[in-house]
């Protein structure tokens, strides 16, 4: 499995806006960001946010995306957001993406070609020059967590027992950001139709709908937790929404797939029972077949044709 983190936690906000919000085109710039990791079949999502969280959250929110938070993003930076990220996904992830969310014109071909690399750290290069997103193999992240000096994330890489390789790739947007926007018309118009690409979201009905992404993805929050509170938390749910689905599913299917233990002197926690994980595991099969012929039906139909 692979993943990216975003980090969206400090962006200034003032006379020329809010950055992870920002519109590029018809669509904000942090939604550009997500849109090229899920063309480029990135399997988990984080956004680590801080300054005006809600914001952010909300306008993701329903999509899949693990939300984690920067709590003293104030008073720290892009490298302790990565950290968080980094944190989260060290036992999930093999291959991990990182970049900060206000560099939203990187193509996707950039980051397929990141992903099919076999080294510890790379760095993509355009023209000599070092941009993002970087690529983080997994055995790597306890010496970046573990770094306490003061050049980032690349002084962190730089600063490992580990090799880091720089990539030349033919994508200016690695160096694109919000500064240097002045003149991007050519560069949007470009970035967007590399956007262009099929989304299918495979929904299971009975009597009604019961299962769907969002919560396949509470599932396996709930599997990372051993809570409901934190899984909601993570996915910007209500606590009452996420047992809404919970309780649907169950009442449609005639079986428990959560698994609630009260509180001791440890306190309370809950798990996915057998049946959920089954359900979960066939689900998320059943969606990446359904997936593979989808995309093999959008190459054979557009995949040759400038729409």
């Amino acid at each position: 499995m692979n993943g990216a983190i975003i980090a969206a936690a400090g962006m200034t906000s003032g006379e020329e806006g809010f950055r992870p919000i920002m519109q590029i085109g018809s669509i904000t710039m942090i939604e550009r960001i997500i849109g090229t990791f899920q063309a480029a079949k990135v399997d988990l999502i984080v956004v680590v946010t801080g300054n005006r969280a809600k914001e952010i959250e909300n306008k993701m929110r329903f999509q899949g995306i693990i939300f984690l938070r920067n709590a003293d993003y104030e008073h720290t930076q892009m490298l302790d957001s990565a950290k968080v990220g980094l944190e989260y996904l060290k036992d999930k992830c093999d291959k991990i993406l990182f970049t900060p969310a206000d560099v939203p014109f990187f193509h996707t071909k950039t980051i397929v070609d990141l992903l099919k690399t076999e080294d510890d750290i790379v760095i993509p290069t355009y023209n000599g020059a070092e941009g993002h997103p970087l690529l983080i193999k997994s055995r790597v992240i306890e010496e970046i967590i573990g770094y306490d000096g003061s050049d980032g994330l690349r002084g962190a890489a730089l600063h490992s027992r580990y090799q880091v390789k720089h990539m030349a790739v033919n994508d200016d947007g690695i160096l694109l950001d919000v500064d240097r926007l002045d003149d991007y018309e050519e560069t949007l118009e470009m970035h967007s139709k590399q956007l262009f690409r099929p989304e299918i979201r495979v929904r299971l009905l009975k009597e009604k709908p019961f299962f769907d992404p969002v919560i396949a993805q509470l599932l396996k929050q709930i599997q990372y937790t051993g809570s409901m509170r934190y899984a909601c938390q993570r996915l910007n749910l209500s606590y009452s929404k996420g047992w809404n689905m919970v309780n649907n599913a169950e009442q449609q299917l005639g079986i428990r797939i959560i698994v609630r233990h009260q509180g001791g002197l440890d306190g309370g926690y809950t798990i996915v029972s057998e049946q959920g994980r089954e359900l979960l595991s066939r689900y998320e099969e059943y969606q990446r077949e359904i997936m593979s012929f989808a995309e093999e039906k959008f190459t054979q139909y557009f995949g040759y044709h400038d729409i």
